[in-house]
C-alpha cells in the first residue's frame, strides 16, 4: 500500500487529496467507531485538526488522518465510558421479557468486545492488506505488539462467538 499524499496547508491541491482520501477514511472511522459514535464525525475532527496545525506540512496526511481519528476514539472513550455504562444498565433493565433476544454473533456486537485499536489493527491487516509494519508505524507501536494485538483480538472474537 502506498503512503497518502503529502499535503501542505494553504495549499489548493489539499481539498482535492481530502475529498480523495474520504471513503477511505470514512470506512476507517466505521471499523474504529464505537456504536454510539459517528464516522463522519470522527473524520470531520480529524480535518479540523489538520485545519488547526501550526505546522504547513503533514508528510502522509493519511496516516495522519488515521492516527488522529483513532486518538478521538481513546479520547471519547475515556471521557463517555461511564455514562455509556450508565445508560446501558438503564437500557438493560428497561428491556421486556418478552423480546427476542440479541444475538451476539451479529458484526456489530462482535466488534463492540473488541477495543477501537484492535478493530483499527484488524480492519488495516485484514481489510486493507497493510503489512504490519505500516500498520506499526500507523499505530505507533511495534510490529510485535501489533502481532500480538491482532491475535488478541481474533482471540477475543473467537471465544464470544463460543460462549453464543
Amino acid at each position: 500500500m502506498t503512503s497518502g499524499p503529502e499535503i501542505a496547508l494553504g495549499d489548493p491541491v489539499s481539498a482535492r487529496d481530502f475529498v480523495r482520501l474520504y471513503p477511505r477514511l470514512r470506512a476507517f472511522a466505521r471499523v474504529i467507531a464505537d456504536a454510539d459514535m459517528d464516522a463522519n464525525d470522527l473524520v470531520h475532527d480529524a480535518l479540523v485538526a489538520v485545519l488547526q496545525m501550526r505546522t504547513g506540512h503533514i508528510e502522509d496526511a493519511e496516516q495522519y488522518l488515521r492516527r488522529t481519528m483513532l486518538n478521538r476514539v481513546r479520547t471519547l472513550r475515556r471521557s463517555a465510558g461511564t455514562q455509556r455504562k450508565h445508560l446501558r444498565l438503564v437500557a438493560d433493565s428497561s428491556n421486556g421479557a418478552g423480546e427476542a433476544p440479541a444475538y451476539p454473533s451479529d458484526l456489530g456486537a462482535l466488534l463492540e468486545v473488541l477495543t477501537p485499536q484492535e478493530r483499527a489493527v484488524l480492519y488495516l491487516l485484514d481489510v486493507e492488506r497493510m503489512p504490519v509494519a505500516e500498520v506499526a508505524q500507523l499505530i505507533g507501536d511495534s510490529a510485535v505488539a501489533i502481532r500480538s494485538r491482532a491475535s488478541r483480538a481474533r482471540r477475543k472474537m473467537r471465544r464470544h462467538l463460543e460462549e453464543e
